[in-house]
Formats: structure tokens, sequence, C-alpha cells
């Protein structure tokens, strides 16, 4: 699976160069072992010099593995706590307010989101945004945060309202609940700010 978006870090977490060592430490020990019933169940393959076999099966072996927990495993809910990167990706549903004229909004997120890479995507009735960069933020005592720049674009160039613009978010994350709140605030093209409150979709 290949998605849109950008890398993100999460301060506090895993070191996530560490996990990738690890992963190709596990692939290098299961190779050994593989090339000997390679070896047993196919003539042609003992022909190969050992070298060559292992660095093949190791590489193939690091590519599977690594494949299947960037996209799947690390998002177990026991693996995710333990090191320490929560899995917010779904769809989320957003209730705001604005500075502007205490405007009352409601919109849709989707997140989608790998061990490296994520995209936020926030729909309104009259605009889009999507994220640009982000972080989340563990602390052992407040939990986490996410904390991500967007850029905003109305559906209609025509609406006098609504420009194309940048903004900040900041949002607690209440994972146990689903929930998020926060703030958030636009600082070129629309000068405005307010508060949301998401809640994940079961």
């Amino acid at each position: 699976m290949i998605i849109k978006g950008h890398e993100y870090t999460v301060q506090n977490g895993s070191n996530r160069s560490n996990i990738g060592k690890s992963i190709y430490a596990i692939a290098a020990l299961l190779a050994g072992g593989v090339s000997v019933v390679f070896i047993k169940c196919f003539a042609w393959f003992s022909s190969i010099p050992n070298f060559i076999s292992t660095a093949i099966l190791t590489a193939s072996l690091f590519f599977i593995f690594y494949y299947a927990f960037n996209n799947w495993v690390w998002k177990l809910k026991f693996i995710s706590d333990f090191l320490k990167f929560p899995n917010i990706s779904g769809d989320w549903v957003c209730k705001g307010e604005s500075s502007f004229e205490n405007l009352s909004w409601q919109a849709q997120v989707k997140i989608t989101q790998t061990w490296d890479r994520i995209r936020i995507v926030l729909i309104t009735d009259k605009s889009s945004s999507e994220s640009v960069s982000a972080a989340i933020i563990y602390d052992d005592v407040k939990g986490y945060t996410l904390v991500y720049n967007y850029r905003n674009q109305p559906d209609s160039l025509d609406d006098e309202q609504l420009k194309t613009h940048i903004g900040f978010v900041e949002l607690k994350l209440d994972l146990n609940n689903n929930q998020a709140s926060g703030n958030y605030y636009n600082v070129s093209g629309r000068k405005t700010f307010g508060n949301f409150i998401w809640a994940r979709k079961k």
C-alpha cells in the first residue's frame, strides 16, 4: 500500500532507525535457515554461491517484513503502545468554532497513516485542507499531542470570504475514547483562529 502524504516525527517514541535495524537483524538470522530449506527442496538453489543466496534472501525477507510492519504490524495496539507510536488513522468527525463572526462549522477528517508516512485531510462544505508536515508528541503524564500545519483550498475561487491559506493545528489526543480536542490558527491568507473537537468513527 502506497499512500500520499509526508513523513512525520514522533517525539519521545521509539527510534525508527533502531526498528529498521531490528527488522534487518531478524531477516538476516532467518535467511540462513531459509537457505537450508531451499537447498533441500530445490536442486538449482545449491548451485548458487552461499553469499549470493544469503544476500538475496536477506534483502527479500527484509522487504517483506518491513512492508508488513510499515503498513499493519505496528498498528496492533500492544505494539503501538509499547513503541509509543499512536495509530490515529481512520475517519473522524470534526465540530469547530471560528473567531470569524463566531461561526460554527463541521467537517470530515480522513487520516491515512503508516509507520513512516501520514496524510491528514479535512473537508468542509466549502473548502478542504491537507497537512504538509506533522509531529506527534508523547508525554508520559499528558499523553499524546498532534501538531501539524496545513494548506487550505476553497472549493470556489469566487468565494469572497474564503481565500487559500495556510495554518497550524494543535490537538490533544484521547485515544481511549477516540476523541481529540484543540485549536487551529490560520496565519497566512486568512488570519482567523478557533477550536474544535474530533471524534473518530467506529
